[in-house]
């Protein structure tokens, strides 16, 4: 089928098969220019039939047109194609869904009579077919802490916090109080879906800082909060309950009056009883292997791994179905039915410990209800499906080269070829889940960082957490996109959603310039031990140890891109809500929180540092922020905002921190680029300087600050082209010269060929250049045993773009010519210099702070 200015959708469905009528998400990117507006859009099946759909703009061009939108669209049975139409025939949206009532909340599927009743002093809905009650809305959360006492939580009313016609959302939050000040909040997110689907997601966070003591972050912090047990308990008429334990099984009938109980103490794997699960006293609770299932006074069967559902009659062809998702994933689960009773452990009691909810650390468990007249045909699919977008096809339309960060470009068959481990089926990054058992409510989705083990010789074993270093998310959601393979969404999926519940900081207790960051990997070439996701553990040092130790979320860890186009993608809130907050972080780190003993103390290490320097008659570069990857991940994340809010404001500060970081009449042996260890990561700020200038270009704003940062980048690459080795040519200045520093090499290609495009001279030399190190590159790591390895594949991934455009010349980048530049501008810094940014800083800090800010500085920094 072949349709004027219409784009194929294909529905990807990483579950079971699909049946019945399904909402299905798609994040679709547009060029500029295309579609201004939802109103003259069509969705369409290839029999040209228009289906129910949604079109939400996410972002947008600086022309206002939009840049990426999110699709929701009712396809028939799970359709592998829709069509996407903008042949500006404006088509009303089927309204699906309504919502309605006074005092409470109601939701009606038009299509399939289902209504769902949220009162106002209730937690979950009644919800009904017709004249038939399938759940009359009673249930609790049964929650004890360490020493067995009840916790009470206070809830509020239920409130919409998003509604459409194929899609509402529901939301209603508690908390209670435990002792010593601690604090556990509960959010419980409804997701009504015109397919006879809801999804509940059980969100169970600890708001209060951690203390980390020296900046370490162990297991059993004074901060965290020690649960026996967190249950859903619901109740409900049934005329009969069926049980699965697997979602291939058949269902197999409970007898009313009887119980059962089935319990996952574990992944069930190879390694379930290895070192990634000790708790604060350095012990592996988990039970035993597997689930263990009891139904009845039958005797009791076991199993690896459980992927229940629970189905409920509630009259004659009327069933619901009750399905925790990824329930051996996110071990230790239960499932238990005792006197019409379900219900759901997300932290159900275990024998001889409690679970511990780290300061800042959250976890969502999600469950899914499906609602149906035929037990047989019920779906209780993982995930709804998710779709991509072949915009290969249509490359001009979709507009991929400028929505990804690095262009598209042609493939390179051998870099493509480098990125084959990912899927190993010994050592790719699903396999590697399974050598250390990186599973567990606490582990599931993130990367082994088994590069780390490189080093590791005495055959024991050896645990690390990666924590998204280089941007995995944003390499599987790129991978994904650019092939349409659901392993990639799969990987992505389940990553940022560690990342989202684990990985950061979710306080607003602690220091400005931790709160909200994300946490390091696992320290180098060392064990996680009990500091799970959280870097530093005091095993990380000896007894004797007297200099500093540990630390917390910093700004060379800081990935922003990943989250952003995992918005983008897949729809998820929180992605875009995190992304904002992490680059109000990183902003805090740099710029301050605005105090005047904070900014004593900069004064004092680098003001003074440099006054003396220049008295002495040296010369020192006039910048504010240092030249390196924390400077780029600062600019990036600017960056990143600024295309998922549209405010201009972000791009603006990524400028100021761009120009008061490097300039055209630098001296670049002043930046001592020969001492690898200490500076390679310049180029992850040449990087970025890169993209800066592609969206000025984007968005056609050639200003004097545009040629200004050009200049920089060209002075620089020229350098980089006449100066700059790989790495392993250079091993007497590495501590470590393994093949990640083969991998690290691509940035320099990367650079090299971004500088390419923005050059009007001496053009040859760049390119030649850039494809030095990229076959290099390229070269080396084809022969690699350590190719595999998690931190040499992410940087692939991460860099991934730039390498198949590299085989052809191409023109200059269409900007106009540069007016001449009456600039004198120096790089060097004067002693009055100094004195004028120290008292424009007081002034500054002046007008923002108070007592209560100068106080809340210091207490954090003793721990209370």
């Amino acid at each position: 089928m072949k349709i004027y200015n219409c784009f194929p959708v294909e529905v990807k469905s990483t579950g079971a098969s699909v049946v019945g009528p399904t909402v299905v998400l798609a994040g679709v990117p547009l060029a500029s220019g295309l579609l201004t507006s939802s109103d003259h859009v069509r969705v369409i099946n290839s029999e040209n039939k228009d289906l129910p759909f949604v079109l939400e703009a996410r972002s947008h061009w600086a022309d206002g047109s939009i840049r990426w939108c999110l699709l929701k669209v009712l396809a028939e049975n799970g359709a592998e194609q829709v069509w996407l139409d903008l042949n500006e025939k404006h088509t009303t949206a089927v309204a699906a869904l309504q919502v309605s009532g006074e005092g409470a909340i109601e939701i009606s599927d038009l299509g399939s009579e289902l209504n769902y009743r949220f009162a106002a002093d209730s937690i979950f809905p009644v919800i009904e077919r017709g004249a038939t009650t399938l759940n009359d809305g009673t249930a609790k959360i049964d929650a004890t802490d360490a020493v067995g006492n009840a916790l009470e939580f206070t809830f509020v009313k239920p409130v919409i916090t998003a509604s459409d016609n194929l899609a509402v959302q529901v939301c209603v939050e508690g908390s209670t109080k435990l002792a010593d000040d601690q604090q556990l909040n509960l959010k419980l997110l409804y997701d009504v879906t015109a397919d006879q689907r809801m999804r509940m997601t059980c969100e169970v966070h600890n708001p209060k800082r951690a203390m980390h003591p020296d900046g370490i972050w162990d297991l059993g912090d004074a901060g965290s909060v020690m649960l026996n047990s967190l249950n859903l308990v619901l109740a409900g008429a049934a005329d009969s309950i069926h049980l699965r334990s697997d979602q291939t099984q058949a269902w197999q009938a409970v007898t009313t009056g009887d119980s059962f109980s089935l319990y996952q103490a574990s992944s069930g794997g190879e390694h379930w009883d290895c070192p990634t699960h000790l708790n604060r006293h350095k012990q592996c609770t988990n039970e035993f292997k597997g689930f263990r299932l009891r139904i009845g006074d039958k005797p009791a069967t076991t199993g690896d791994r459980a992927s229940p559902s629970v189905a409920v009659q509630a009259d004659v062809n009327q069933w619901m179905a009750i399905s925790p998702l990824e329930f051996w994933q996110n071990f230790p689960k239960k499932l238990e039915y005792n006197d019409r009773w379900l219900s759901i452990g997300l932290f159900p009691s275990i024998d001889g410990d409690c679970h511990e909810i780290q300061g800042g650390e959250r976890k969502q468990h999600r469950i899914q209800f499906t609602f149906g007249a035929d037990l047989e045909k019920l779906t209780a699919i993982a995930d709804s499906p998710s779709a991509y977008i072949p915009w290969l096809l249509e490359p001009s339309r979709y507009s991929a080269d400028n929505v990804l960060s690095n262009p598209v470009g042609g493939k390179s068959e051998d870099y493509e070829n480098l990125l084959l481990p990912s899927f190993d089926i010994d050592k790719g990054f699903l396999a590697k889940r399974e050598s250390q058992d990186e599973f567990g409510w606490r582990h599931f989705g993130d990367v082994v960082a088994d590069h780390e083990r490189l080093y590791h010789t005495d055959g024991s074993y050896f645990i690390s957490h990666y924590n998204n270093q280089y941007d995995c998310v944003y390499g599987f959601a790129r991978q994904f996109l650019l092939s349409g393979d659901v392993r990639w969404y799969q990987l992505m999926d389940e990553l940022a959603r560690h990342v989202l519940d684990i990985d950061i900081y979710r306080t607003d207790e602690d220091r400005a310039e931790y709160n909200h960051g994300l946490f390091w990997h696992t320290d180098h070439y060392l064990k996680a031990s009990t500091a799970t996701h959280r870097t530093y553990s005091k095993d990380h040092y000896p007894a004797d140890w007297q200099g500093p130790k540990g630390g917390g979320p910093g700004p060379e860890h800081c990935y922003t891109t990943g989250l952003k186009l995992y918005y983008f993608v897949s729809g998820n809130e929180e992605a875009k809500d995190a992304v904002v907050r992490m680059t109000e972080w990183i902003t805090n780190y740099y710029e301050g929180s605005g105090t005047f003993i904070e900014y004593g103390k900069s004064i004092a290490s680098h003001d003074v540092k440099k006054f003396v320097t220049t008295i002495k008659g040296q010369e020192v570069l006039r910048y504010r922020y240092p030249f390196n990857r924390g400077v780029g991940n600062y600019i990036r994340a600017l960056l990143d905002s600024y295309e998922l809010t549209d405010n201009a404001e972000y791009v603006a500060r990524a400028e100021s921190v761009i120009t008061e970081t490097f300039g055209a009449s630098d001296n670049i042996e002043m930046r001592n680029l020969d001492n690898i260890e200490e500076t390679w990561f310049y180029t992850v700020f040449l990087q970025e300087v890169v993209r800066y200038l592609d969206v000025k270009r984007l968005a056609s704003q050639f200003d004097s600050e545009f040629y200004k940062v050009r200049r920089a980048l060209l002075h620089y690459a020229h350098w980089m082209a006449d100066n700059e080795k790989p790495y392993l040519l250079q091993r007497d200045k590495l501590e470590y010269p393994n093949d990640t520093w083969a991998a690290q090499d691509i940035r320099k290609a990367n650079v090299l060929y971004g500088a390419y495009q923005y050059s009007r001279e001496n053009r040859a030399a760049l390119l030649n250049r850039a494809r030095f190190f990229r076959d290099y590159v390229t070269n080396h790591l084809s022969s690699s045993d350590t190719l595999h390895f998690a931190r040499i594949q992410a940087l692939l991934l991460q860099n991934h773009g730039p390498a198949g455009a590299m085989n052809n010349e191409c023109e200059p980048h269409d900007i106009p010519a540069e007016a001449a530049s009456c600039e004198n501008d120096t790089s060097l810094y004067r002693r009055s210099d100094i004195v004028k940014s120290a008292l424009k800083g007081l002034v500054r800090v002046a007008k923002t702070t108070s007592p209560q800010r100068e106080y809340a500085w210091v207490r954090t920094r003793l721990g209370k």
